[in-house]
């Protein structure tokens, strides 16, 4: 078995390996974004949230759309996902959910 055919589906787990990713991807699950409004909710630099954005973009986790000056985030595959979110909850000793539906 030849280790080429992990490396995609490995690159999907590291997109939600880091805390400002992670962050990203469960406001993007709650409405589409742009960068000012995802950095004052993570408390984080524009900088920082720019970076994360454009490896999630890389590895195909998020798309943007141009308004005016702004870009809006959204993501690519919304299903995949709040899945991943649930695995991610389900098998950790984390005590609270880091998304709840209709949470704002």
């Amino acid at each position: 078995m030849k280790i080429d055919k992990f490396i995609e589906a490995a690159e999907i787990f590291r997109a939600f390996s880091h805390p400002v990713r992670l962050g990203i991807v469960v406001q993007l699950l709650r409405k589409k974004d742009c960068v000012s409004n995802i950095k004052r909710l993570l408390a984080v630099s524009q900088s920082v949230v720019s970076k994360q954005l454009s490896l999630l973009k890389d590895w195909g986790i998020v798309e943007c759309q141009r308004k005016g000056q702004k870009k809006c985030y959204f993501l690519k595959n919304v299903q995949l996902v709040k899945d991943i979110v649930k695995i991610i909850e389900k098998n950790s000793c984390i005590k609270n959910k880091i998304f709840e539906e209709g949470e704002k």
